[in-house]
């Protein structure tokens, strides 16, 4: 990532990358603690591994719902079955 532009302008985490540069840089522990959750930050940002896991954990429980009856379905998931996203792979 060397400058952070790419066609459509500044990428959605350059942000996050010069705020965990800056620190691993400026840091002297050779372990880096302190930019830990920085570079998690980082990480997240690229690939969505909470936010997806919270999303499934969500729907699971929805789904649960939805079977014993407490929940009706939204007309949205009755029309179009893409609304379901039980993998992080959405096609």
């Amino acid at each position: 990532m060397a400058s952070g532009f790419g066609y459509q302008g500044r990428n959605r985490c350059f942000e996050f990358w010069q705020e965990f540069k800056k620190c691993y840089i400026l840091s002297e522990d050779p372990v880096q603690k302190d930019c830990v959750p920085l570079r998690d930050d980082y990480v997240e940002c690229l690939h969505s591994f909470k936010e997806i896991a919270r999303v499934q954990k969500i729907q699971a429980v929805e789904q649960e719902k939805l079977k014993k009856g407490e929940l009706k379905p939204r007309e949205e998931e009755k029309l179009d079955p893409r609304f379901n996203l039980r993998s992080p792979v959405s096609a």
